[in-house]
């Protein structure tokens, strides 16, 4: 089973991004690249993004990454081809919000080996 190892954290508030960079590297153990907003194009070492569900645009649609939305979303999230859920940061400890997006990432790959 190949394992996710490079995340794209996309968070406005610096403060925030920040503190969900260092628990997703220690808890986790992702590599965290985290950005303000979404860049014009995707790093080739990104194997899922992390956005505010009001920030994915519909160019992630064509994406095959995994998306993650870190706010409580309704559609178009669900619409696009690879959305795996939401984690809100805002809700839950951080600690927590990282066994979340790994169990997230955790659950595509089992369904992607089928």
């Amino acid at each position: 089973m190949t394992n996710i190892h490079h995340i794209l954290l996309i968070e406005p508030d610096k403060n925030l991004r920040e503190s969900l960079e260092l628990v997703l590297t220690t808890t986790g153990g992702y590599a965290v690249k985290g950005i303000n907003k979404l860049p014009e194009i995707i790093p080739s070492q990104i194997q899922a993004i992390l956005i505010p569900a009001q920030k994915i645009q519909e160019r992630l649609n064509s994406s095959d990454l995994p998306v993650i939305s870190t706010t409580q979303t309704t559609p178009p999230c669900t619409q696009l081809k690879h959305y795996l859920g939401h984690v809100s940061a805002q809700q839950i400890a951080l600690p927590a919000f990282a066994e979340q997006v790994r169990l997230l990432l955790l659950k595509h790959l089992k369904s992607s080996e089928k």
